[in-house]
């Protein structure tokens, strides 16, 4: 009787392991599947934004300044003409961020320049800093913008 019973223990001991394994592997394949789901969809929308994107590389792409991009880019060259500092100041009136925190002017601040400088290597092939930015002589924390005259030249030309 004694082994009846020790067998019946064997029994349910295999059993329970044969259910534990099986939730294991249910858990395991369900895991799997959220990893490699999340991945290939991850993969997806960076496909999806990446064909949305015009190549910016190719020689025969121009791309358009907007009208604010031309506004502060005559600006500057009509300062840089008179030998006249363009202020963070100015920049931020134009830019419509002059009653913002310092950080978003800053921040706007540098992706407009950043910008513009793309926008000017792309169209005219070159590998140049476009709008120049220079210590201020008053107040060495603020920086002045110009356009030196051979971009300035290379600009105007176009327009």
């Amino acid at each position: 009787m004694e082994m009846v019973g020790e067998f019946c223990s064997f029994l349910i001991l295999i059993q329970t392991t044969q259910i534990n394994y099986q939730w294991l592997f249910y858990v395991t394949l369900f895991i799997l599947l959220i990893y490699f789901g999340l991945n290939t969809l991850k993969a997806f929308k960076s496909k999806k934004i990446e064909s949305a994107q015009p190549e910016l590389d190719e020689p025969d792409t121009f791309i358009l300044f907007n009208e604010l991009e031309k506004t502060v880019i005559t600006q500057i060259i009509e300062k840089s003409k008179n030998q006249e500092p363009f202020t963070v100041y100015e920049l931020n009136i134009l830019l419509g961020v002059k009653n913002k925190s310092i950080e978003i002017q800053k921040k706007i601040r540098t992706e407009a320049i950043i910008r513009i400088n793309h926008k000017f290597n792309v169209n005219f092939n070159m590998d140049t800093v476009f709008i120049e930015r220079v210590r201020s002589i008053e107040d060495r924390r603020y920086f002045n913008y110009f356009i030196n005259e051979e971009n300035m030249k290379v600009y105007l030309k176009s327009i």
